[in-house]
């Protein structure tokens, strides 16, 4: 998820990163930690728990990055 992050991201200092996850925090505040790593401190990320609608097609363990991207 790094690596889309990394090559597909636009401007990623000013816009906001979400982290969702399926009862999965551990490995969405791994990928919050990579993000920072890369990018900086300085860099808005935030991390929600995903509803049980879009949860039930998931399943657990799932996370998902949500950034502004190069391509629209």
């Amino acid at each position: 998820m790094l690596t889309y992050v990394r090559e597909l991201g636009d401007d990623i200092k000013s816009h906001r990163i979400i982290i969702a996850h399926t009862d999965a925090i551990s490995n969405a505040e791994a990928l919050k930690s990579m993000i920072i790593e890369e990018f900086g401190d300085d860099v808005s990320i935030e991390i929600s728990i995903v509803n049980p609608t879009i949860g039930a097609h998931c399943g657990p363990d799932c996370i998902g990055v949500c950034f502004h991207s190069k391509h629209r």
